[in-house]
């Protein structure tokens, strides 16, 4: 029987005034967020409650399964466009503040007596408002508050995976080295542990990154060259140029005529970059991935767009963006792609797995903080992807399993949906020997060799690609 927010927040054995207000916000704010202007159909874009009801497989329970451990891969929550979008454009106003303090004890000094708050000074930014470009959203927040709430019955009241009570030793968590993302991952961990009363102490909870160079939570060719290589081989392919002269530089031309913007660079350029390289040292002009982000953004705030662009212009821009990224994950072939784009972060994923089943770890759960850039090649890799672009704060989780006879099984859920993975013989629960036939090939085990460019391709220019992810 699917249970709503409201009755998992009455029975959770810590229910407060305070959470029941959060959760009545997160409500209002989501509602906010998917609602569009100009009669258009709600974006799914923007993000919806997932459907929690399958995390408790009664069958599996009934079986005698129990959790071992859990993975959650998810996009950060609702945000602002990452640049510049048109004159007049709308005023951003953001409410979340980051609040810090430098700490040079190893072992965390647990005696805050001072914190200090990021302001972003009003008008003098990339967007008008008072908000960072890409900042995480109120809505995003709560979002992600609303994830917290549905793990915490899924995972502590139901699963008995994790304690009631905040045991940071027990969960792992990552993120990419973005404010968004770290701001996303904190509201999780609030939604499924809320904050401590005043007078209790200091909870610390480490959040590990990388530098943004060297990230791997998203295909990146800084990191992995060979993710470029296979990118440029794609755009010299037939079928892209065939889908270039087609497809995009119509959709181009009708963009500039409809934006009054000029698309300077070559079509292999434009589409080639991403929105945040318009703010960075490289050279690159206005693309169709800059505007997917503005009207996306744009639409999830219920703000207008320009009179000028019409629905059927949308949708070509959102076709456009899904087939040239989904492309990518697929070239030259899925598991190619994947084991470049995202085998570092699964092999970690698998890694905890293994740990879990010799018992040489305690980490019940692993948090991965990142993108919707993230999330699309890991199911792609994994042979589930649906072609729909991730919406904010979509969430992946692998649970793996065991039966009394310590025979393991995996299950993925996306969106709280079990899906069945390829070569799984027993279903949505698949067998660790299905499970790591799956994955063996994608798993990057030496990025320095496996990510080595091939001699033609050694002079590959990857300023094109920049450090920052390909993050709508």
């Amino acid at each position: 029987k699917r249970r709503t927010l409201q009755q998992i927040f009455a029975e959770a054995p810590t229910a407060t005034m305070y959470r029941w207000a959060i959760i009545l916000c997160a409500a209002a704010l989501i509602a906010v967020a998917t609602a569009s202007p100009f009669q258009w159909p709600p974006s799914s874009y923007c993000g919806r409650p997932p459907i929690y009801s399958s995390y408790r497989p009664d069958d599996a329970l009934e079986a005698g399964l129990s959790l071992v451990q859990v993975q959650a891969i998810f996009r950060h929550g609702d945000r602002l466009p990452i640049g510049h979008c048109w004159a007049g454009d709308n005023d951003w106003q953001c409410s979340l503040r980051h609040e810090e303090r430098m700490n040079a004890d190893a072992l965390g000094n647990k005696n805050v007596a001072r914190m200090h708050r990021k302001n972003y000074i009003n008008g003098k930014n990339i967007n008008p408002g008072n908000c960072a470009s890409g900042a995480l959203t109120n809505i995003g927040f709560h979002q992600h508050i609303a994830n917290g709430l549905y793990l915490r019955e899924a995972y502590v009241t139901n699963g008995k995976l994790l304690p009631p009570n905040l045991d940071p030793s027990k969960i792992h968590v990552r993120s990419t080295d973005y404010p968004r993302t770290f701001a996303s991952v904190e509201g999780l961990l609030q939604g499924m542990y809320p904050l401590p009363s005043p007078g209790q102490g200091v909870q610390f909870i480490n959040i590990s990154t990388v530098d943004g160079q060297l990230e791997y939570l998203y295909p990146s060719s800084t990191f992995c060259p060979k993710v470029g290589e296979y990118k440029d081989q794609f755009i010299a392919s037939s079928e892209y140029q065939s889908h270039l002269s087609s497809v995009t530089v119509p959709l181009i031309k009708d963009l500039e005529t409809a934006l009054n913007t000029k698309f300077s660079a070559k079509p292999n350029d434009v589409i080639n970059s991403t929105p945040s390289q318009r703010h960075s040292h490289c050279s690159v002009s206005y693309s169709p991935a800059d505007i997917f982000d503005c009207f996306q953004a744009h639409l999830c705030h219920n703000f207008s767009l320009p009179a000028s662009v019409s629905y059927d212009l949308y949708q070509r821009v959102v076709a456009e963006q899904t087939y040239f990224y989904g492309a990518t994950y697929y070239y030259p072939d899925r598991v190619s792609a994947g084991k470049v784009g995202v085998g570092l972060l699964l092999a970690e994923v698998n890694d905890f797995f293994v740990q879990a089943r010799t018992n040489k770890t305690q980490i019940k759960l692993s948090l991965w903080s990142a993108h919707d850039t993230t999330v699309m090649p890991v199911l792609a890799a994994l042979g589930v992807w649906d072609h729909v672009w991730a919406p904010y704060a979509s969430i992946i989780t692998l649970e793996l399993w065991k039966n009394p006879q310590d025979t393991f099984y995996v299950r993925l859920l996306y969106q709280g949906e079990p899906l069945k993975m390829p070569g799984c013989s027993d279903g949505v629960f698949c067998s660790w020997s299905d499970f790591q036939a799956l994955m063996e090939p994608l798993l990057l085990s030496n990025p320095s060799q496996e990510c080595a460019l091939s001699k033609k391709a050694s002079g590959r220019d990857r300023c094109r690609d920049c450090a920052n992810p390909m993050d709508e």
